[in-house]
């Protein structure tokens, strides 16, 4: 029998590169989606399954919540798009964020989680007068030239020169730092060489790392947590050289990150860039 979900699928490679509108979501089998509810997505064939993706948690409350689409169908109707000025649910959204997270004086929204991060280094950049970026390997912080490297790295790469993409320039990678994850003195290292050039460490909530790879040429990842203070001490590390600290959550739900990274490890980033977040004003 004919597969209605790899017959789409099919026809998606024909039309969109790579048959998906983000890398992360080729996956080959369950190809194509018909329908989603609450924690349940059923493809093209009529096979139902439950949902643990969540979107890298940007669905919070489920899939297709009626509190969510009552909220922004109430919105729409009222106001749609409008090129200038302010709106009170912007407003409202931003007071949002700023009451949920101790650490956020002002707000901005961006259009996705990479531009966030651009925006909040060349603030950065622009602040301090300084070059450098100091990232953590195994660290995604977007599709955005300077940080797109040192993610999910083969061994042999790892801490070097690994650029997530092909077309991606060297010196758009050349002012980036890579450091250990949960390794304060490879963070120092850094900030010893480079003691007035380095603006920014970009710190996150987890680590992709191929580092359990032995030398049979095994590719597979893991996931590492942070350790407990370790912000905190990547951030006493920026005092120093007056170095701004920039902290980057995304694939998880706001909320919960909120929770643990204000929570059980609070900093005071000069930078907080939440990405994916989804936030329904009711």
């Amino acid at each position: 029998m004919t597969s209605a979900a790899q017959t789409l699928a099919d026809e998606a490679e024909r039309i969109v590169p790579g048959g998906v509108n983000s890398a992360t979501r080729r996956i080959g089998s369950p190809w194509a989606w018909r329908s989603a509810h609450g924690a349940t997505i059923t493809d093209l064939d009529g096979r139902s399954y439950t949902d643990y993706h969540a979107a890298f948690g940007a669905i919070l409350l489920g899939h297709v919540d009626e509190r969510v689409n009552d909220a922004v169908v109430r919105a729409v109707q009222q106001l749609d798009l409008v090129g200038l000025g302010t709106t009170e649910l912007e407003v409202e959204a931003a007071r949002l964020v700023i009451d949920a997270i101790p650490s956020a004086e002002v707000v901005i929204s961006t259009m996705s989680g990479s531009e966030s991060v651009f925006q909040a280094l060349r603030l950065a950049r622009g602040a301090t007068g300084r070059p450098y970026i100091l990232k953590f390997q195994g660290c995604f912080h977007g599709s955005y030239d300077a940080v797109a490297r040192n993610v999910i790295s083969a061994p042999d790469k790892a801490w070097g020169d690994d650029a997530n993409s092909t077309g991606i320039l060297p010196d758009a990678l050349a002012h980036t730092l890579i450091a250990e994850f949960n390794d304060l003195a490879s963070v120092e290292e850094h900030f010893a060489q480079h003691p007035v050039r380095t603006f920014s460490p970009l710190a996150t909530n987890q680590s992709y790392s191929s580092r359990c790879c032995s030398g049979n040429g095994c590719s597979s990842s893991h996931t590492s947590a942070p350790r407990p203070d370790g912000r905190r001490r990547v951030r006493r590390s920026c005092a120093p050289y007056s170095s701004a600290m920039a902290l980057n959550s995304s694939s998880c739900p706001m909320f919960w990150r909120v929770h643990t990274t204000e929570i059980l490890n609070p900093v005071k980033p000069a930078s907080f860039m939440f990405c994916m977040a989804r936030i329904a004003v009711a």
